[in-house]
């Protein structure tokens, strides 16, 4: 039988050494290869959490950045109110008085400077009305209309102006008493011509409120 034959049980002796070979063989080729991927693994795992711990610490530096930031805003606005607070505080407030009521008081004010006044009369000379009313025929007439303020007296003053543009006025000097006639060869009506085309300009300064608003108190208007 073949069993009995040497030949054969080389044969299975050789195919039994074989086996074990080839299982050998596929033991060494797997044990490295998975020993490398749970090192691999293990890295990879390792520098996540690494990566996880940064992103925390970042997180956290940027909330105390952001704390310490609001910190030094609340700071500042409060010493920002309490500079507020510290100001004198203006009580005198020219919001309730009209523009034409400011602006009568600065003109007198800046052309003027009387504040001792009793009362400021503040009249209105229309367009086309004669310079000189005592020679009518002989006067130049106004080209605008123009603002007259006086005070309690002649000698407190009276100014004819009116407003060019922004805190800027043409002041005309028109003579307190009318003389009749006019000294040399001029006449009234080259006088007063004279007069209308030679106006003062005058730009109105920035001025204290509650001086303003003791001259608003003081107006009287006549027409």
């Amino acid at each position: 039988m073949l069993r009995h034959n040497p030949e054969y049980a080389d044969l299975i002796k050789a195919a039994i050494e074989l086996e074990r070979k080839i299982i050998n063989t596929l033991e060494l080729d797997k044990n490295p290869v998975s020993l490398e991927i749970r090192v691999e693994e293990g890295i990879d795992d390792e520098n996540q959490q690494n990566n996880a711990d940064d992103e925390k610490v970042q997180r956290q530096i940027a909330e105390l950045e952001l704390k310490q930031r609001e910190r030094e805003l609340d700071e500042q606005d409060e010493q920002n109110k309490n500079e507020v607070d510290e100001k004198p505080k203006d009580n005198t407030s020219l919001s309730q008085y009209s523009e034409k009521e400011i602006e009568y008081a600065r003109v007198w004010l800046q052309v003027i400077g009387d504040n001792t006044i009793e009362e400021l009369y503040v009249s209105q000379v229309e367009e086309g009305e004669p310079l000189n009313p005592y020679e009518e025929e002989n006067s130049a007439l106004y080209p605008d209309n123009i603002v007259r303020l006086s005070g309690d007296y002649s000698a407190d003053g009276t100014v004819y102006y009116k407003i060019i543009g922004d805190d800027i006025i043409h002041v005309y000097n028109i003579p307190d008493k009318w003389m009749v006639g006019v000294e040399g060869e001029e006449t009234m009506e080259e006088f007063t011509q004279n007069i209308i085309n030679n106006p003062e300009e005058i730009h109105l300064d920035s001025m204290n409120d509650e001086e303003i608003e003791i001259m608003i108190n003081k107006i009287v208007m006549e027409n």
